[in-house]
């Protein structure tokens, strides 16, 4: 970053935009200088300048630009998708790639502890989504195997429940994620890296937990795939409760951590999917907080200032459940009424305190249909 800072030189990237009035992903060329972290958004259809050179509110990074993340500018979240210059492909292409770890239907109860794994382990996560394929889907995912003899067996396993897919991000991605996972056979694992994820959590050679990408030009192929638009989300929208990761703790790499503890206290999880927030949506979302509690306006720009991760959340009654772990608005009240709860360990103050859920139980599956089918990803 040295040489960033002192010749002041910018990066540029190719990237999308979802446009809410048509439902089209329309391209837009961001420039980034390090130096001040400044960024300039140009639309190359109109062929003007929509934003001249600044410093946004969001807090951005020049190590936020690998490909597949979203940057929010503004409270308008842009995905990264290529880059511009052959300056900016030196020093990005070969140092931050990714690559797809699919959480298998085994492992979901492990799921926060993975996403953990995968964050201490050095990676950044892009994208999550927990989805559900039928078994034409899951041959179509697994065409490579086909010559496999256990082609059959991985098939109708990995279309027996929900699969969590996340995108991660690291110098040489795919191979050090293979390392992660360890290889394919859990008691070859056992052996060559009993520290890996195969050998600590699978059992046989189909239920391994995790699936990760064999090569780049596959981890490309299998992304776009999983996050397909019309693949089915498993959320149910019926005797649920709404979770959203705040951005603030998503950045923190708290994000396993939450999903974890909510596992662990007996709930299920049956719907999962990061977004970056608008304002609309946000608005909508935030909407009966107006006028009763003093930070609605700042909680909105909180929630605009980057990637949240939103759940579907069941159990026996639920609501009261998730309420009371997600604990008292304020975190410092939190600390003192219930230490454990999950604003008293990740939350910074009201307004950065971790996580939203749903407050009375009739709005349960209003709010979780309005976060996964409203809110467009």
């Amino acid at each position: 970053m040295a040489a960033e800072a002192t010749s002041g030189g910018q990066y540029s990237f190719g990237c999308e935009l979802l446009d809410p009035i048509t439902n089209t992903l329309r391209p837009y060329n961001i420039a980034m200088w390090p130096f001040d972290a400044s960024v300039e958004v140009y639309d190359p259809t109109s062929r003007r300048t929509i934003l001249k050179r600044c410093r946004p509110r969001e807090s951005i990074s020049v190590d936020d630009f690998f490909l597949g993340n979203t940057i929010t500018v503004m409270s308008r979240p842009y995905v990264v998708r290529k880059y511009l210059s052959p300056e900016t492909e030196a020093r990005f292409a070969t140092k931050r790639a990714t690559s797809l770890c699919v959480i298998k239907p085994c492992s979901t109860g492990h799921a926060g502890t993975l996403v953990d794994e995968l964050l201490t382990s050095g990676f950044d996560i892009g994208a999550v989504r927990m989805v559900r394929l039928s078994k034409a889907e899951a041959e179509e995912f697994y065409r490579e195997r086909r010559h496999r003899p256990s082609f059959v067996q991985e098939v109708e396993f990995l279309a027996a429940d929900a699969v969590i897919a996340v995108v991660v991000s690291a110098e040489d991605a795919v191979s050090k994620l293979q390392g992660w996972a360890g290889p394919a056979n859990p008691a070859d694992a056992a052996e060559a890296l009993p520290g890996s994820i195969r050998a600590r959590f699978g059992t046989d050679a189909v239920r391994n937990a995790v699936h990760v990408s064999a090569t780049p030009a596959a981890a490309a192929s299998e992304e776009a795939f999983m996050f397909a638009r019309e693949r089915s989300i498993p959320a149910v929208f019926r005797h649920c409760s709404a979770l959203v990761i705040r951005p603030h703790a998503v950045k923190a790499k708290a994000a396993g951590q939450i999903i974890q503890a909510v596992l662990d206290s007996g709930m299920e999880i049956s719907g999962l999917r990061s977004v970056a927030l608008e304002g609309r949506d946000i608005e909508d979302y935030l909407e009966p907080y107006k006028g009763v509690l003093p930070e609605h306006s700042r909680w909105m720009t909180e929630l605009s200032s980057g990637t949240s991760i939103i759940a579907e959340v069941r159990g026996e009654d639920v609501v009261p459940r998730l309420r009371e772990l997600c604990g008292p608005y304020c975190p410092e009240i939190a600390g003192h009424l219930r230490p454990d709860s999950l604003r008293a360990r990740f939350g910074i103050n009201r307004v950065q305190n971790a996580v939203l859920c749903t407050d009375l139980p009739s709005d349960g599956p209003l709010e979780c249909k309005y976060l996964f089918c409203v809110v467009d990803a």
